[in-house]
């Protein structure tokens, strides 16, 4: 049976995450003259180490030990040749029965010519003091080790010992497993305190004409626990050395991400089975999302979009510069779709519809605190996007406010007209006591309430004069009604003289009564009217009567002064009786 890499199980690359020191000389190297390739745990083989100490049989031990030709459990074909014996050595290689030395000297690289000859498997060829067993694995067993299929059987070569001189510390344990079916090869190292500083590592043919080394006295190319060579005559895979998003620089078919691989040559086998060129690497950028770039014009996996699709980068209308689908709210800018901001939603500063907050702008933003924008002042919006309201302070002619205070002032009414006396509405704050829109009743035209003896003659009212005063015998009455001129009934007012008596008895009472305080006479009493007295002027004065009660006389003994003091006790009595008649007809 032919083994594959596959078979050995050698596929695994995660084991390259148990390496602690540097990697090996190489993953892969060869062929040689011959064919033999070695592949390593670089490369994908598993360090799978088979412990016979217990079960092997033991061959030889010491310093520089040969041990004599032994039979395999199987048939091996080496370089060609068959093989049915070897001869292991203590110091960690397997020669042909022609070899005639232990050769503690691992002179290298290989080929080599060697001392006592025949061909070399160097498992870990070194001055060594061990212990070589051999234990051969059927098919069955094989498989209970972890090596299934192999149906000719495994032969295992073990070593255990230390580095001469015996009692360094230093230990090594490592072993070579010969598979009967493909005739590969592979060791394992144990334990390697030197880490190959001092040792061989390789293959070569019976005269030292072919031959491959894997390491020649290289300290770190062997790694306890974790070095695991095999040399077979099956051609290694080539490792893929493209990230599937570019073109291989060696032109190696296949990429290092299995699944984007696998996606490509699925559609385009040339990728895998040739090489994974430039046109490998574009189908990549469209079918893998470890490929897909933003920004490259070419939509990929996991994008929306990417510039126009058809090669050309960048920030499009439709498309934003992450390769989303350009849309208002997306939380991105996208300046080319006609958008100043993007905040995902209305913000102070960004509208709903992706402009700059502005006053004015005709888009109401509630979060920048607007209440109404009409792209200016109108009916129902102030220019501030305050809703109209007479009071509130912002004067909007296109609402008919002439004013507005923020309420009523000097000059302006509470309904943001201009204060007017005459406007009908009553505007304390300008001094206004009433505002009936013109004179009232109640209100003078000068907005005051109208009072006789304010000054202020309303006709409405029933005022026939008003001179600002309440007082009788000046033109104007008391309640504002006018008084007749004083030469119309024989009084003289200049002179002080009381023409306001009525004479004669009052009809119910036969009383006299005195027309200034309305006092009656109720009969006889006592006469506080000095008939016979003259004021400075020579005429009687009859105003100092206190009392009011008119004296006990027959008639009335008030009369007009004559020239020279004399009385006219008739003329007296008839100016008395018609200046009483006038205020009686005034006053009913």
């Amino acid at each position: 049976m032919r083994k594959s890499i596959s078979s050995l199980s050698i596929a695994c690359f995660a084991c390259l995450a148990g390496l602690t020191s540097r990697e090996a000389l190489a993953a892969f190297g060869g062929p040689d003259g011959f064919g033999y390739y070695f592949i390593d745990q670089a490369h994908g083989t598993v360090y799978n180490y088979v412990d016979i100490t217990a079960t092997g049989v033991m061959l030889g031990n010491g310093d520089d030990v040969l041990v004599a030709a032994m039979n395999l459990g199987a048939p091996f074909t080496f370089y060609g040749n068959v093989v049915t014996q070897v001869r292991p050595s203590t110091n960690g290689f397997i020669t042909s029965t022609t070899g005639t030395s232990s050769d503690f000297s691992n002179d290298c690289p290989l080929p080599i010519v060697a001392g006592g000859g025949g061909f070399r498997i160097a498992a870990l060829h070194d001055d060594l003091i061990s212990t070589v067993r051999y234990q051969y694995f059927d098919e069955v067993a094989a498989a209970g080790v972890g090596y299934p299929g192999e149906t000719a059987g495994i032969s295992v070569f073990q070593w255990n010992g230390e580095f001469f001189p015996a009692g360094g510390g230093d230990a090594v344990s490592f072993e070579a497993i010969l598979f009967h079916d493909d005739f590969s090869i592979l060791t394992m190292v144990e334990q390697d305190t030197n880490g190959g500083s001092s040792s061989t590592m390789g293959i070569q043919n019976g005269n030292a004409s072919i031959g491959l080394n894997y390491t020649c006295n290289a300290a770190g190319d062997v790694i306890p626990g974790v070095t695991a060579v095999l040399y077979t005559l099956t051609p290694p895979m080539i490792p893929p050395d493209s990230d599937c998003c570019t073109a291989s620089p060696t032109g190696t078919p296949g990429c290092l991400d299995a699944a984007c691989e696998a996606a490509v040559c699925g559609i385009d086998p040339f990728c895998c089975d040739t090489a994974w060129d430039g046109i490998c690497a574009d189908e990549s950028a469209q079918l893998c999302a470890i490929c897909a770039m933003c920004g490259d014009g070419v939509v990929g996996v996991g994008e929306e979009c990417d510039g126009d699709g058809m090669g050309l980068a960048g920030e499009t209308a439709t498309c934003d510069a992450d390769c989303t689908a350009a849309a208002c709210g997306d939380m991105v800018v996208n300046a080319t779709a006609g958008e100043a901001c993007d905040d995902g939603m209305e913000t102070a500063t960004c509208n709903v519809d992706c402009t700059a907050a502005m006053c004015g702008d005709t888009v109401v933003n509630t979060t920048a605190g607007e209440t109404c924008d009409d792209g200016g002042r109108s009916a129902t919006c102030n220019a501030d996007c305050t809703a109209v309201s007479c009071g509130d302070g912002v004067l909007n002619a296109a609402a008919g406010e002439e004013c507005d205070d923020a309420g009523e002032s000097a000059t302006c009414d509470a309904d943001c007209t201009n204060s007017m006396c005459g406007d009908g509405l009553a505007n304390a704050t300008a001094g206004e006591e009433c505002d009936d829109a013109g004179e009232s009743k109640g209100c003078d035209d000068d907005c005051t309430l109208a009072t006789c003896g304010d000054g202020t003659l309303n006709a409405t009212a029933g005022e026939e004069c008003d001179d600002g005063n309440t007082d009788d015998g000046d033109g104007c009455s008391v309640d504002c009604m006018e008084e007749a001129e004083p030469g119309s009934t024989g009084g003289d007012e200049s002179t002080g003289t009381d023409t306001g008596l009525e004479t004669g008895a009052d009809e119910t009472a036969g009383t006299s009564g005195n027309a200034d305080t309305g006092a009656t006479s109720m009969g006889p009493g006592p006469d506080t009217l000095s008939a016979g007295d003259d004021d400075s002027s020579g005429g009687r004065d009859t105003d100092t009567d206190t009392s009011g009660v008119l004296p006990p006389t027959d008639g009335c003994s008030c009369s007009t002064p004559e020239p020279g003091g004399g009385r006219g006790m008739p003329w007296s009595v008839l100016a008395l009786l018609g200046l009483g008649a006038l205020r009686r007809r005034r006053r009913s």
